[in-house]
């Protein structure tokens, strides 16, 4: 949920058709900071010189992206941004909007810097999905985090497909069906369209 405080900060918007590439390394866009506002924004990688391309992240309505110029840092190399299917509405400031608000206004300093922690809490998050061999392990973890963004409602309100959820934990498309139907079927979760309800705590972290 964007508050209307934050999104007062933002003035310019673009917007991204199905699929269509963000040129990030445009100069003018590389010196931009994006706060999605609607559809999704796919971030991902090329991996050394074997072409791979790995999913970084999925940004959905609330996430920032191209944070790291809020702390004077440039964008990372080798970087693609793809809108998602729905196509994407961003809004953007760039480095000299950040430098005057940072200096202006010390309520932005201070959503700035909480947002700094959330997005180092959810790579760290990130991390300990994949850290798991166990496709199953992977998916549960994964829903354990949607959980604490939710703040520990036993319903989390969610923007991803299970095409999203397989390129972010790293578990092929089917499998990840598979698991959410075992889960539902075992009655530790139950699920729709842009919701997983938890139905027992105790067994989906536990087992």
């Amino acid at each position: 949920m964007i508050s209307p405080e934050f999104l007062s900060f933002w003035a310019k918007s673009t917007e991204l058709s199905s699929n269509e590439i963000l040129p990030v390394f445009i100069p003018s866009n590389k010196t931009r900071v994006y706060l999605v506002m609607e559809g999704k924004l796919i971030i991902s990688r090329i991996v050394g010189n074997t072409g791979e391309e790995i999913v970084q992240d999925i940004l959905t309505p609330g996430d920032v992206f191209n944070q790291r110029l809020f702390i004077g840092v440039d964008m990372y190399n080798n970087l693609t941004a793809i809108a998602g299917s729905k196509g994407a509405k961003l809004l953007y400031m760039s480095t000299n909007d950040v430098h005057l608000l940072k200096k202006n206004n010390i309520v932005f300093e201070e959503m700035i810097s909480d947002l700094l922690k959330q997005k180092l809490k959810s790579l760290e998050d990130r991390i300990e999905v994949l850290s798991f061999r166990n496709p199953h392990e992977r998916i549960v973890r994964f829903i354990g985090h949607l959980q604490n963004k939710m703040k520990g409602s036993s319903k989390i309100y969610h923007n991803y497909s299970h095409d999203d959820i397989s390129k972010l934990t790293r578990v092929p498309r089917p499998l990840v069906t598979k698991i959410l139907l075992e889960l539902r079927e075992e009655g530790k979760i139950d699920y729709a369209r842009g919701v997983i309800e938890i139905l027992d705590f105790d067994r989906i972290f536990s087992d």
